[in-house]
């Protein structure tokens, strides 16, 4: 059933002509003159851009082009962080909040681990095959493929030019102790911000919208959507390393969840073993009012507010 819903979401989350490109959507006939790698940044790193148009100012912007892609969490480490950590340490600015996902051998997410590496390939022709890294975002989990996506919690200060320093929420660190170990060489800036989201129904049946929401309540076995932005980052050697930077992550069910808590439980109670389930450029994040996405034929309309 897990596996059924959730190609029943990826489906009509990329068929949507309001949401961000899917993964498993942007490879089509000449994708590489639409987007392509940039070189941009300090250090300089390899992002994948768009040429998008406005047409009533008849300019052409530049955006860093967000991916979406549906899975169900198999592992993550996000917020709150709730460990204290000394700034002194040199692997503070390393700290991140990541999530892995699987697609249970569905249809369109094994189109989006092919298409992702489409993407890893398409990066080699502008730093040279040989000195790009195997693809690391594809992995396996459980005899599962899986997509590894993360986002550090800091910039070194040299390299955040004009960026604005950002709080941390607290949801994120509610004990300060990100903001702490900062200390005078590490700022939290808006690249290194992830947007977490849940859909809801909105009253009608036909019709949810899209509220934000805490990172606590995130569970491995969730169905959820990931934007993404993909880029390499330098290595030792002159050698590139192509990741997925976490960008949002929406809740869009998690039912199967409860259920598979609940067998949990009910396991333990009866005297059995618990099985393991088998289950800077611009850009444009979260969701918008006009977003509208279509199941079947069914019409959902989708709109952001703020969680109280």
């Amino acid at each position: 059933m897990t596996a059924e819903r959730l190609e029943e979401i990826a489906f009509e989350r990329s068929g949507n002509p309001y949401a961000q490109m899917h993964v498993a959507k942007i490879v089509e006939d000449n994708w590489t003159q639409q987007y392509e790698p940039l070189h941009t940044g300090t250090p300089k790193i390899w992002r994948l851009i768009h040429h998008g148009r406005n047409e009533s100012e008849n300019e052409v912007p530049t955006e860093e082009v967000v991916l979406t892609v549906q899975g169900i969490i198999a592992k993550m480490d996000l917020p709150p962080f709730k460990e204290k950590i000394s700034g002194k340490s040199t692997h503070t600015q390393f700290l991140r909040q990541s999530v892995t996902l699987i697609g249970l051998h569905t249809p369109t997410f094994t189109r989006a681990v092919e298409n992702i590496a489409e993407i890893h390939a398409h990066f080699g022709r502008s730093v040279g095959h040989n000195n790009l890294q195997q693809c690391g975002i594809v992995g396996m989990h459980r005899n599962e493929q899986a997509l590894e996506m993360s986002n550090r919690y800091f910039t070194p200060k040299k390299f955040a030019g004009q960026a604005d320093e950002l709080p941390f929420g607290m949801d994120v660190d509610p004990h300060g102790h990100l903001r702490a170990a900062a200390g005078d060489s590490l700022v939290h800036i808006e690249d290194n911000v992830v947007q977490y989201f849940e859909q809801v129904k909105s009253g009608h049946l036909d019709e949810s919208k899209f509220i934000s929401t805490k990172p606590i309540k995130f569970q491995v076995g969730d169905i959820v959507e990931a934007q993404v932005s993909v880029v390499l980052i330098p290595q030792r050697e002159k050698k590139w390393k192509s990741t997925l930077i976490l960008r949002t992550l929406t809740l869009l069910d998690g039912r199967y969840t409860h259920e598979a808590a609940k067998l949990r439980l009910q396991s333990t109670q009866a005297g059995l073993n618990p099985r393991h389930a088998t289950n800077s450029l611009k850009r444009r994040v979260g969701y918008t009012d006009e977003e509208v996405g279509t199941t079947r034929g069914k019409l959902s309309k989708m709109r952001v507010e703020d969680d109280d």
